[in-house]
């Protein structure tokens, strides 16, 4: 669960940078400087670091690194697979900063970037309280604490992008999630530390596995989920906004 969390967290800090094409060749008229530049995005998302750790009250982007949040209130309901309430509370998080930019590249016409992070360590710690089933069938409930250390996090987006009302939206995304190293460690889960821990110790153990042999499966649930988070922050730039944010011309 909080691997999901995260991620998305992950994804909203760095989807700032994504900078759309237009819908058409009237809209793109005048961006003849962006067509088909490869790398386009990488040096502004060397120096998102710096807006990670520090914040952009213009943009309205909180200091994601260190990430502190009260609480997040958790309401999934996935047919057939999960269905959880309940809440984090005090997440905090390190290392949201720390990555390397493998590929960050923008093409105007066609309305397309593509996007490749690799993360170095990621520390998470929070407080859970969950009530729900997997499967319709098991029982998932506890509240104690959860410590996750996340290490080799990889997050590929790809981005298909376009305006209605000259303002940015989200026309496709495809999100890609692997991850080398999972260490969990939760308390309170159904109310019994013995089977938290064995749990703990198993999902740290298959997940990373998990994510690479049903990636196609993950992606397919998650990319929508981001992709209309994405366009909440969206729907208020239009597409020479979002370059002069990338040209650090918003100021």
């Amino acid at each position: 669960m909080h691997l999901y969390v995260t991620i998305l967290i992950t994804v909203l800090a760095t989807c700032h940078a994504f900078v759309p094409d237009a819908v058409n060749v009237q809209e793109t008229r005048g961006y003849g400087a962006y067509a088909g530049e490869k790398g386009l995005l990488v040096d502004f998302l060397e120096k998102f670091k710096e807006t990670l750790r520090k914040g952009d009250k213009k943009l309205g982007i909180p200091v994601l690194d260190p990430l502190k949040a009260n609480q997040l209130n958790l309401n999934i309901h996935e047919e057939e697979t999960v269905s959880l309430e309940g809440y984090l509370k005090n997440i905090r998080a390190i290392g949201l900063s720390d990555y390397k930019v493998i590929r960050g590249d923008f093409h105007i016409v066609g309305l397309i970037a593509n996007v490749s992070l690799l993360f170095n360590e990621i520390d998470v710690m929070t407080e859970y309280n969950v009530n729900g089933t997997l499967m319709d069938q098991i029982l998932l409930y506890g509240h104690g604490n959860i410590a996750l250390f996340i290490k080799g996090l990889s997050v590929s987006v790809n981005l298909k992008l376009g305006t209605e009302s000259q303002k940015i939206v989200v026309r496709d995304l495809v999100l890609n999630v692997h991850v080398k190293t999972f260490d969990l460690k939760m308390s309170g889960l159904f109310n019994d530390e013995d089977l938290s821990n064995t749990l703990s110790h198993a999902i740290s153990e298959i997940l990373p596995g998990l994510l690479d042999d049903y990636q196609n499966e993950l992606s397919a649930r998650a990319s929508p989920i981001v992709a209309n988070l994405l366009n909440k922050f969206l729907k208020n730039f239009t597409l020479k906004d979002l370059l002069d944010i990338i040209n650090g011309q918003h100021r």
